[in-house]
Formats: C-alpha cells, structure tokens, sequence
C-alpha cells in the first residue's frame, strides 16, 4: 500500500502509544468547536495496524482524534503510511517534540527513548536539531526523584532550578527535600509560589559541591578506593560532564560525599603509615579550626613555603584536618607556641566556644522557624501595627540591600513591579523598591509580605537577620535563646513553653 489519503472511521484508529499523558479540557474544547464548523483541517498520520486485522495504529494527531470524537463525527481523515516500528516511533517521537506546549519532563522521557536507538546526544541532537547541551540538559531531567517531578510539574520550581537539581543524583536530591519543602510554596493544595534557582543554586554547592581543588591525593589513582575507582572518569565528578556543567569551567568537584571522605581518610592514613614507617619526627596540623588533642592549629605554627627560609628550626608537619588532608609540608613552631599550656583548661575553653557557637547558629535557626511558622500559618494572629513595622524593615533591609534582579523577578512577575534599577545604586533602587510596594494593590499586600518571608527564609541558611526578624513580630528572644542552650547542652526541651503566646509550640520547640 502507497501513501494515501483516506477518511476512515475513528473507531478503525487504534492509539498504541503516546508520550502526551495530559490534555487540557478547555483548549480540547475550543479545538472541537473549530472542527464541528471547519472539519479536520490536517490529517491524522496511521499505519496499518500491526496486528488487528482492517485497524489503524495512530501515529500522530491523538489531540484532533479526540476533538473530533467530541464533536460527534464518525469518520477522519488520514494518512496512511507504512512504516516499520522504528520509523513509527521515530515520527511519534519528533512530532511529540514539536509540540508548542511540551513539557520538558515529556520531552526528557522521549529523548530518552531515542537514547535506546541512536545511544549519545550528539546523534539524537543531529536528529531533532537541537544542540548536544540542550539534549544531555533535558535527558538530566530524566534523573529527578518523584518528589522533585512532581513539584516541577505542578510549578513549584522552574526549570532553570529543576536542572540544577538533577545533576545531583537520587541521594543528594533526598536530602534536599527537607531544605525546599512543598508546603512553603503551597496553599490549599495548590502551588502559588516557586522556589527561585538562585537559592537552590546557593544551597547545592555550599552543601554538596566538593572542591577536588582542595584534596591532595591523585585523581588518577583507582587503587586508593577500588570500589569507587579513579575520578579522572567518575560521573559524579563536574569536570567529567562539562555539557551540565558549563558553567564550571575550570572548577572540578565532587557530588559523592561518602566517597570524597572516604579517599581523603585513606589518603591520610597512608600517609601517616609512610612517616611512621620511615621513623621521621612530624606533627599532625590544622588548616581550619579543630579541637582535636595533639593537633596543632594555624596560630601555632607557620607554613615555610619558599625552600630558601627553610633552617634547622624547619619541621615535618601533615594536614590532618581541614583542606589538602595528607599533605605532608614544612612547618616552623610560633614563638608564641609553648606545650606548657595546661591541656585541660585549653580544651574546656575550646569546648565552651564551640558550645557558643552552636548556640548561636540554633538560636537563629529558631528564630527563622518562628517567623515562618506566623507567617505561613498563623497570619491571622498578626495585627497591622506589626506589618507596618515589617513594612519598613523589608524596605529598607530585605529588598534594598543589594537583593539581585534574579531574585527580584519573582515579584516582578508576581506583582507587575518595574524592572529594578542598578543595584549598586542603592539610594535610587530602595525608592523604586518602595514605589513597587506602594503601588501593589491594598488587597495583595498581606500575600506580598508572606512571599517575601518564605522566599527568604526557607532554606538551611540562617542570619543575624532572623532574629531581627523575630523581634519586629513579637517573638521572644530570651526564650529562643534559653530553647537553644537546652537544645545543645541535651537537655529535654518537650515540655516548653511558645515564646509567643506561651502555649505549647512544637513547630518552634
């Protein structure tokens, strides 16, 4: 049979398969309503069925197949084609892809298909006329877990974010979960709000990006960890895929933490094995704080880097905590430095500076949670004299404070603000800030002022500002403090008190 054009009866069309999955009602409709009056303008694309007897396989046009349905005709017309089972889902494929209204997780599910047959991006690239970049981007998408499609799908991210995600890998995108909860960007069950890329992509590399910059053991040594092999050829290593990491460049990490740790711990004790076994005096130093005992820390000794100072006071020291772990380098003792400091006082004073410190970064992160737990779902308790103050605070600190035009363009869109000026033009950028907000309707501010909160607060990064934050809204910031000293000294904090209104609060406890 010759390619031909026929009407044919549409229960004679037989739908195999099709990548779309979602048809809008209302555009299905109004497509009805044109063919009730118009007819079918262009043919439906079959093949003989390959196994039903007088039937037709659909190939393209499943959208005019069911408008056409609703619009009560009988027959369509189409073209039939015979094709082998590639080329029908060759075309299939294609014709999916050209769809204006394609989502890029249909287009990830139909790259990947072709991924079967042609086996690199390039050779599909060449195929769809698409670059390389674009194909390996989109194939990426196909590496999201169900909790980070779903909030794609339903706009809860943007793909500029969702791509940033799916380089990661299902382990590190489970622990990110908790970082961007759904609930922060929903309401009733539908999302209004999406997380910006900028604060994914600032979460993502201070927490999973490792510098391979900052190791000193050999990427080309496979035999250091046999299980995980070499990094030169790794995936999870940036540099190994500069097509999803264009924007790396020169830069190189590592995506495995287990692994990364693992390599560095047998690199050092390789190391330590190779000093001891050589019988040669060293010291085990810090490059970064540690209250580690037998460790010297950065003020207690100096690096002697240029081979001319290098005297008999020169010792062996190796990096056993912080960057280069193993490095074996020559040291010089500060004069400052005498091992007649008690070590036992030492290390309770180190202890109680760590206990601060920890207090200090708890305490905000309570303070945050507070805030978020008003905003998000206690609104109503808030009177307008403490918007007011908010008001001010937002305009003169949040937004103003060289916030950048990426994060901006959430509001930009959400509320029709003007393009915000130069950001190193403070004066002048605060007073458009200003005049954005005052010209956002009366009954749109309260949702202004909870956007802004959740779009600041809602990650693992916490500051100072937080508690600013807290205050302007009534919290207690003795009691948070007292909540987070509890928290670290393990003590059992179930049974405290709201440090708002006194009640019994376990979102903030």
């Amino acid at each position: 049979m010759k390619n031909l054009t026929i009407n044919v009866s549409i229960e004679s069309i037989l739908v195999s398969k099709n990548y779309r999955t979602t048809f809008e009602q209302e555009p299905l409709e109004e497509l009805s309503a044109s063919i009730k009056m118009h007819g079918v303008i262009q043919a439906l694309t079959v093949r003989p069925h390959p196994v039903e007897k007088d039937k037709y396989e659909l190939i393209a046009g499943e959208r005019r197949l069911r408008a056409s349905n609703m619009a009560g005709l009988k027959e369509v017309p189409v073209r039939v084609q015979n094709l082998t089972d590639e080329e029908a889902e060759e075309i299939r494929l294609i014709e999916n892809l050209h769809r204006q209204d394609v989502h890029p997780l249909s287009e990830a599910t139909v790259y990947l298909d072709m991924l079967k047959r042609l086996h690199t991006p390039k050779a599909i690239a060449q195929k769809v006329g698409k670059s390389e970049k674009f194909v390996s981007q989109r194939l990426s998408l196909t590496q999201l877990n169900d909790y980070w499609q779903k909030l794609f799908f339903d706009g809860g991210i943007n793909l500029s974010a969702t791509l940033l995600i799916a380089r990661l890998g299902k382990e590190n995108q489970t622990k990110l979960e908790n970082t961007f909860p759904r609930k922060n960007v929903e309401q009733d069950g539908k999302i209004i709000r999406s997380y910006s890329a900028n604060s994914i992509d600032d979460v993502i590399r201070k927490n999973f990006f490792l510098n391979l910059h900052s190791t000193h053991f050999k990427k080309e040594d496979k035999d250091l960890y046999p299980q995980a092999g070499a990094c030169t050829d790794c995936p999870k290593r940036t540099g190994c895929n500069k097509l999803l990491f264009a924007e790396l460049d020169k830069e190189d990490y590592c995506l495995d933490a287990n692994c990364f740790a693992e390599k560095n711990k047998r690199h050092l004790n390789n190391q330590l094995r190779k000093l001891k076994e050589e019988k040669i005096p060293f010291h085990q130093i810090a490059t970064r704080y540690t209250d580690v005992p037998n460790v010297l820390r950065s003020w207690e000794f100096e690096m002697v880097e240029n081979k001319k100072e290098m005297g008999l006071d020169c010792e062996k020291g190796i990096i056993v905590e912080g960057e280069y772990l193993g490095k074996i380098v020559p040291i010089r003792l500060r004069k400052s430095y005498t091992k007649s400091v008690d070590p036992v006082e030492e290390k309770a004073k180190r202890k109680e500076a760590i206990r601060r410190n920890k207090i200090e970064k708890l305490t905000k992160k309570l303070a945050a949670t507070a805030v978020i737990d008003l905003f998000a779902n206690r609104k109503g308790e808030l009177g307008k004299e403490v918007y007011a103050k908010v008001m001010d605070y937002l305009i003169a600190d949040r937004l103003g404070n060289g916030q950048s035009k990426e994060f901006l363009s959430h509001f930009i869109n959400c509320y029709s603000w003007q393009v915000p000026i130069d950001r190193n033009d403070y004066e002048n950028r605060t007073k458009q800030i200003a005049a954005n907000i005052s010209e956002t309707p009366v009954e749109r501010k309260l949702e202004l002022f909870i956007d802004l909160f959740i779009q600041q607060m809602a990650s693992n990064e916490y500051s100072t500002q937080s508690i600013k934050m807290a205050e302007l809204i009534g919290v207690n910031m003795e009691e948070i403090k007292i909540q987070a000293a509890n928290k670290i000294d393990c003590k059992d904090t179930s049974k405290g008190q709201n440090p708002i209104n006194g009640q019994l609060s376990p979102k903030v406890a």
